[in-house]
């Protein structure tokens, strides 16, 4: 099977998530070797080791992705589903992106990335040369557990040594990273994979993460946020995890509207208690 990262840069890894949060087994060194779904354990006391994110490439640039006046439908002449959007991403900032289910943030994603085009104002959204962008979008846990590589032949280091040391940036050692093919991993493992593999050869700029929280249990939630806060790059966050979506103290947070608008919000809350429902 061959797999594809969303990176507006370079042919990689494509990254995708589809459960909601659950808590799975997932210590480190463990692999299912017939796994079937129903083993997942509720209730996970193990202590997760930090987890970090290399540091992102310096660029000499303020802006990382700036949106002006997007317009977006999948067919001409359809009632647009993103309607005049603008928002600037800067570098080092915490965005975060809310907005009810359907409401169009998997295809935002898409055209900030440049899968899909941005017909027809192609012009609207803007990165500077050097910056790259890559996302994490929601159905990678079911992509790798059909995938029969291991998770050092999925991420092609040049050496096995340099591969180990990334993959244990996010407590992935031992057997599990050279023996297991990613089918037989934990939810929480794949997971763990697929931020290596979105972190290598090198960090980018802007890291889009679309419900990171997916398959990982609170231990590994906590890591997580502890790696994003001592993150250099930008971070654009789309997460219905609100102690997440709190935890992570973001600069800006934009809701995107049913009518395809892209607002400002003061804060988390004021999503929470106003419009969550809309």
């Amino acid at each position: 099977m061959s797999l594809q990262f969303i990176n507006t840069k370079s042919a990689g890894f494509k990254v995708d998530f589809s459960c909601r949060l659950r808590v799975s087994k997932d210590r480190v060194g463990h692999f299912f070797t017939n796994r079937d779904r129903s083993q997942d354990q509720f209730i996970d006391l193990h202590v997760v080791e930090p987890w970090s994110f290399p540091p992102t490439p310096d660029v000499p640039t303020h802006s990382v992705l700036s949106v002006e006046k997007l317009n977006f439908s999948y067919s001409p002449g359809a009632k647009p589903l993103l309607s005049n959007v603008s928002f600037n991403i800067h570098k080092g900032q915490r965005v975060v992106l809310l907005g009810c289910n359907g409401t169009g943030k998997s295809t935002l994603i898409k055209l900030l990335c440049r899968t899909i085009p941005a017909n027809p104002t192609p012009d609207c959204i803007k990165s500077p040369p050097l910056v790259q962008i890559r996302a994490l979008t929601q159905d990678i846990v079911e992509t790798l557990h059909h995938e029969p590589k291991t998770p050092l032949q999925m991420l092609g280091a040049d050496t096995e040594e340099a591969g180990r040391k990334h993959l244990a940036r996010f407590g992935l050692r031992g057997a599990v990273v050279s023996a297991a093919p990613c089918s037989t991993l934990s939810g929480g493992q794949a997971m763990r994979v697929a931020l290596g593999l979105l972190t290598y050869p090198t960090c980018p700029q802007l890291m889009i993460l679309d419900e990171p929280t997916n398959h990982l249990d609170m231990s590994s939630i906590d890591a997580l946020l502890d790696a994003l806060r001592s993150f250099n790059g930008a971070v654009l966050l789309i997460s219905h995890d609100e102690h997440f979506l709190h935890a992570f103290h973001p600069d800006a947070v934009l809701w995107l509207t049913k009518r395809g608008e892209v607002k400002p919000l003061n804060d988390v809350d004021d999503f929470l208690n106003k419009y969550r429902d809309w």
